[in-house]
């Protein structure tokens, strides 16, 4: 009882409460008063200075701020929707870590992640909206805010918001390698010319490093479209490459390409355009297309090696294209098996 009389004796007092006239909120001079919905005063008293507007204030799901730093603190929303502007935040947090899984999952195995329908009518929709409702299913806390349980606009199942996470674990991934690379300072450069299906030119890059252990590590950085495959063209990506990730040409100790003209040549190539401004990075034939053409020229000066491959040359191009000559060479290979246990001859 001496607590509850208590409690309402203080509310009282804070009904009856008057301003000192001194007080900045107001001044005559400033007629606008401190009296922002979102901006409560802390210095009076609980309740005192709540306003309709205040109490009716309510946190709008469907125009959440994604960005946490752009967000009001919630140390200054008003106390009465301070709570369920707490809520909405960690319901988005909690969508966002469940999109951020599926996009890891799917990356660490190589999926892809849009399907041929993904209409609400689909009985297979695509890799993440399945895998997004398989957590859906799994976990309470998701259900409650992924995919139909989510706001409008909140849902993070739009192809570009995948684009933007899968293109964020791509800067991240580069980013942990370039910071492992740093520790080892020198490094190598390797780059070759590649199309995809869409025959788009395309410009693979690969660097080379030696790590705190003494192992040698190859790490494939990734494609980039070049509009030519001049060596004009070639060095300014590589130059941007260079910059944008804060490494130095300074600490560049090799480059390795194949026998194209445009990449080893003596007067216009790229290795000659790079040694040119940085005489460190020597040039090396890159080994892999080096012990390519030795086997190329073994083949074709051996009868025995060459034979070989015209043979299962003409296999491939003769039983390959038909099923029944497939199921028929399997039959006779079972056979020749089977005798062979038999014989103990194997």
């Amino acid at each position: 009882m001496e607590l509850y009389y208590k409690r309402k004796s203080s509310s009282i007092s804070s009904d009856n409460h008057i301003p000192n006239s001194s007080s900045p909120n107001l001044d005559s001079s400033n007629p606008i008063s401190n009296s922002s919905p979102l901006i409560p005063n802390s210095s009076d008293p609980i309740g005192s200075n709540s306003t309709p507007q205040q109490n009716e204030l309510k946190v709008d799901l469907d125009n959440l701020e994604r960005d946490p730093g752009k967000r009001i603190p919630m140390k200054d929303y008003p106390l009465n929707i301070r709570d369920e502007s707490e809520e909405a935040h960690m319901a988005y947090r909690t969508c966002l870590n469940a999109s951020i899984d599926c996009t890891k999952f799917l990356l660490r195995q190589s999926l892809s992640f849009r399907g041929h329908d993904e209409s609400d009518t689909s009985n297979n929709t695509s890799n993440y909206l399945e895998l997004l409702q398989f957590l859906k299913d799994h976990d309470e806390k998701i259900k409650a805010v992924v995919l139909d349980k989510a706001s409008g606009n909140l849902k993070l199942i739009a192809h570009s918001i995948q684009n933007d996470l899968v293109h964020s674990y791509s800067i991240t991934t580069i980013k942990t390698i370039i910071s492992d690379m740093k520790n080892a300072r020198f490094f190598y450069l390797l780059v070759d010319e590649a199309r995809d299906v869409s025959i788009n030119e395309q410009m693979a890059a690969v660097l080379c490093y030696v790590d705190k252990n003494g192992k040698v590590i190859e790490m494939f950085i990734g494609v980039q479209h070049v509009p030519d495959t001049t060596s004009n063209t070639l060095k300014e990506f590589i130059d941007a490459f260079i910059h944008f990730n804060e490494l130095s040409f300074s600490n560049l100790r090799g480059q390795g390409y194949d026998g194209a003209s445009n990449l080893k040549g003596e007067f216009n190539g790229l290795k000659t355009k790079i040694l040119n401004d940085h005489p460190c990075a020597f040039y090396g034939y890159c080994f892999a297309y080096q012990l390519q053409l030795a086997l190329v020229s073994v083949a074709k000066d051996n009868v025995d090696v060459n034979t070989f491959f015209l043979l299962a040359n003409n296999v491939v191009n003769n039983i390959g294209v038909s099923c029944k000559r497939h199921d028929a060479l399997r039959e006779m290979q079972q056979k020749e098996l089977m005798k062979t246990l038999e014989n103990d001859s194997l």
